[in-house]
């Protein structure tokens, strides 16, 4: 689902305009993304959301073949409830 399909099953659903179901979506983006910035975490409904720092580890070049180090760096883990886990278990 894209997100012009997303927008308009929400407002299928909702009974909100197109243009209010996007600028939510959007602003809900933008919060959720200032969060993350900030190290914390957000959840929406089964789905967590939150930035962890990956330790530095070492690698190789796979032109060269040389050791390499890998800095460390910021990423997004995201978590899913009991039931979305049980969801995809079950298929």
């Amino acid at each position: 689902m894209n997100n012009s399909e997303l927008v308009a099953k929400i407002a299928q659903n909702t009974g909100w305009t197109k243009v209010s179901v996007a600028k939510f979506l959007q602003v809900l983006e933008d919060v959720s993304m200032e969060e993350l910035d900030a190290g914390g975490s957000v959840k929406i409904g089964g789905v967590k959301l939150e930035t962890y720092t990956s330790p530095a580890r070492k690698g190789y070049n796979l032109q060269t073949g040389q050791p390499m180090t890998i800095p460390s760096s910021r990423r997004v883990r995201v978590g899913l409830s009991a039931a979305l886990k049980r969801l995809f278990k079950n298929e």
